[in-house]
């Protein structure tokens, strides 16, 4: 199912995938270590060094509060689905996973936090997250929460579908949308001009960023930076910021690493 907008010529000026959920093998946990069991497993994220906050935060997105980062275990998996308050307790449904009960041992209990504030406190409403956590040991124990690497109510969720891309970017003022392959780079602006496309040489490591750059002649480049980003409009929480460069525009706003492939 899709969405496509068109405008008086019938030309299309947005499109976008509705995913229709269907039964499928789980895609998540995945293992990490030597012991994982699949030879996609997740890399341990190391902390980058403390940036200066800038002096005006850009529209397509505001600064999130920083929990001191904290290198996380080798035996961490990456899980995905639905958190919830129910009486006070936290209760996570995994993507294609039965619920169980979730300890919150984010730095800071970042994740209880994001939540109270992304469902205004509205107990038993469900938030969508990915985050880096393991198994809890004795008797009813659940899953306890390490990292949260995203967090939002506003969003297909468990039905979303990556498919072959590597990156999904959003922003605001004007509302964008960007999506990286493994060949190319697709920027979609809401109410602009055709949506622009070129490949790309293939990621580059830049100090602490990850870049892309266009190779069709256009001025088209992107630097993703493992920083908390906030959406500005949805209050949707990331783990990656992305600014783009683009015939002479720059947009600046979140983005999205593609859940089924090691962390980059």
């Amino acid at each position: 199912q899709f969405v496509c907008m068109l405008d008086v010529a019938e030309k299309p000026l947005f499109f976008y995938a509705l995913p229709v959920q269907t039964t499928r093998a789980a895609p998540t946990p995945f293992g990490r270590g030597p012991s994982a069991s699949t030879p996609q497993s997740v890399m341990v994220l190391t902390p980058q060094p403390a940036q200066q906050a800038p002096a005006r935060q850009p529209s397509g997105q505001r600064a999130a509060p920083e929990a001191p980062r904290v290198p996380v275990p080798a035996s961490a998996i990456r899980l995905r689905g639905l958190v919830r308050d129910t009486g006070g307790k936290l209760l996570f449904s995994p993507c294609d996973g039965a619920p169980m009960a979730l300890e919150d041992r984010t730095p800071g209990q970042e994740l209880s936090r994001t939540l109270r504030e992304l469902t205004a406190g509205q107990e038993g409403r469900p938030m969508f997250v990915e985050f880096y956590g393991g198994r809890e040991s004795g008797p009813g124990a659940g899953v306890g929460a390490l990292e949260i690497r995203r967090a939002a109510v506003e969003t297909a969720g468990c039905r979303e579908r990556f498919d072959q891309r590597e990156w999904i970017g959003s922003g605001n003022e004007p509302s964008w949308r960007l999506e990286i392959t493994s060949r190319d780079m697709l920027l979609n602006v809401l109410g602009g001009a055709q949506p622009q496309r070129t490949s790309h040489g293939g990621l580059v490591r830049q100090g602490g960023s990850i870049a892309y750059a266009g190779t069709e002649g256009t001025e088209f480049s992107v630097v993703l930076d493992e920083r908390r980003c906030v959406d500005s409009m949805s209050g949707a929480l990331f783990a990656y910021s992305v600014e783009i460069h683009s015939e002479g525009r720059t947009y600046i706003g979140c983005a999205a690493h593609n859940p089924a492939m090691p962390a980059p």
